[in-house]
């Protein structure tokens, strides 16, 4: 659970380790299809967080009501 006005950090490990530190793409679907929620729940890539095994991902709740589950989709990639 997010609390109103607050964030949750998650940290995220690759199954795999890569050569070197990896672009990462991350996409909140915690929606489901309602607009107030996707406008009103956000996630993000906590700055400086990406390393070669793992990431953490940030859930923003800036609504006044509390948020029990938040879903979201995300990829890594490294091209040498």
């Amino acid at each position: 659970m997010v609390k109103a006005s607050n964030f949750l950090e998650v940290p995220i490990e690759f199954n795999k380790a890569f050569k070197a530190t990896p672009k990462v793409v991350i996409n909140d679907t915690s929606g489901s299809g309602n607009a107030n929620n996707i406008t009103n729940c956000k996630v993000i890539v906590a700055s400086g967080s990406i390393t070669t095994t793992g990431f953490t991902a940030r859930f923003y709740n800036n609504t006044s009501s509390n948020v029990s589950s938040f879903v979201a989709n995300w990829i890594a990639v490294y091209a040498e």
